[in-house]
């Protein structure tokens, strides 16, 4: 059995954390052992121990081996677990982005399959308007109000909301937050894509591709070998090669009603054949 690439040992790191509590409380899920395990998805029990104990980074296709051998996706491995207990964010905690129109309070970030996800409680001063620039292709926001009118949306579309009222919109483009008449609050959550450059290059199946966005350090798959220089060519060129040190092809001896075939004979270049006669 051929082993995939496990990937590289070295500190340990945020994702990689997240991948071995994830494998460990799947392994145990579903009652293998190590040695199980390692014999299912072609792994030595010694990458298995590094990978369970976050200490070392694994590349996409140990990803996509383990994910088979449990019958899990991608997105339960390297998704956030759940809490074991309560998480709590206290009125006085979070990091606080502040403005002369704006205060945000982070209260929660987190990943979420091919999305990080960050939760701010939002408050806008009375007779505010907030311009923000263009965030990266794919990012989302979306805003509840809790309290007041917000006026929110893309610069060319904004949206006027009262307590109680939802909307999303793409953040891609400059867009504005307001809050007209008197201070407003609310939650806003802003959604950013993933999806490393190399995960696009490799081109996984449509249903991993979020989940590979998740996981950071990934190690690319080694590059294909070059496509041989030329090409062969058939007995109607006469068997002339595309590049000298090809080997040259050679028109099997026909049969009496079928068309010439070719064939390879390594070597140096002979001279070029005569073509059969008919009933040769």
């Amino acid at each position: 059995m051929h082993a995939p690439a496990s990937g590289t040992v070295g500190a340990v790191t945020g994702p990689a954390q997240t991948v071995g509590s994830n494998l460990r409380r799947l392994r145990l899920a579903r009652g293998l052992s190590l040695v199980e395990l390692g014999r299912l998805s072609g792994l030595a029990k010694g990458t298995l121990t590094q990978l369970e104990a976050g200490r070392a980074n694994p590349t996409i296709e140990t990803l996509q081996a383990l994910a088979g051998a449990l019958g899990a996706g991608l997105p339960d491995l390297v998704a956030q677990p759940p809490p074991s207990i309560a998480e709590v964010v206290r009125a006085d905690e979070g990091p606080i982005t502040s403005g002369r129109t704006l205060h945000g309070r982070l209260l929660n970030r987190s990943h979420l399959g091919s999305m990080i996800s960050e939760l701010f409680a939002l408050r806008l001063t009375a007779g505010s308007m907030h311009h923000a620039q263009s965030h990266a292709p794919g990012v989302v926001e979306q805003l509840f109000v809790i309290e007041g009118t917000i006026v929110i949306g893309p610069d060319d579309h904004t949206e006027t909301l009262g307590p109680g009222d939802f909307v999303r919109f793409p953040a891609d483009r400059p867009h504005s937050y307001g809050a007209p008449d008197t201070e407003a609050h609310g939650l806003l959550w802003l959604l950013f894509p993933t999806l490393p450059t190399a995960a696009v290059t490799l081109r996984p199946m449509p249903s991993d591709e979020g989940a590979i966005g998740a996981v950071e350090g990934l190690v690319a798959r080694d590059p294909a070998p070059p496509p041989p220089v030329g090409r062969a060519v058939s007995s109607q060129s006469g068997g002339r090669p595309a590049h000298p040190d090809m080997p040259r092809v050679l028109p099997h001896p026909p049969v009496r009603g079928r068309r010439p075939t070719s064939r390879t004979v390594p070597g140096p270049n002979p001279d070029r054949p005569k073509p059969p006669g008919p009933g040769r």
